[in-house]
């Protein structure tokens, strides 16, 4: 996936499961998507309870998640090296990095995309 197909997928979600005029999910579906995945979940790959939410994304605040910000409402996902997109539905924001750098997922103050994403917000007027 590239950053603009990212985009374009997030964008999807922020607007309610519509693009372009073009429904593609129903605007239920996507107001579960920030819901959590029950603790009975098991995740194989990582060898515990899965973390994330119903709809396979990963909440504000998981690792390598900074530059999403705080909004409990906001879901999103990482890829291998750092690249990340996520969505806050709550202020319709869609957001994908792409880069050509690989960025270990650490803390959020450690990311070079946490600060992206807060001047992402700053500029348009969204709060942390």
């Amino acid at each position: 996936m590239n950053a603009r197909s990212q985009a374009r997928f997030y964008a999807m979600l922020a607007n309610g499961g519509e693009l372009h005029g073009v429904r593609l999910l129903s605007e239920e579906r996507v107001r579960t998507f920030h819901i959590p995945r029950p603790p009975s979940d098991y995740d194989p790959v990582h060898g515990r309870p899965h973390h994330g939410t119903i709809g396979g994304f990963h909440f504000a605040g998981s690792p390598g998640m900074g530059a999403m910000g705080s909004n409990p409402l906001a879901f999103g996902h990482n890829g291998a090296g750092g690249c990340l997109g996520w969505v806050d539905p709550q202020h319709r924001l869609a957001v994908a990095i792409h880069h050509n750098r690989m960025v270990p997922h650490g803390p959020p103050e450690e990311s070079p995309l946490t600060p992206i994403g807060g001047a992402v917000r700053k500029a348009l007027g969204i709060p942390e």
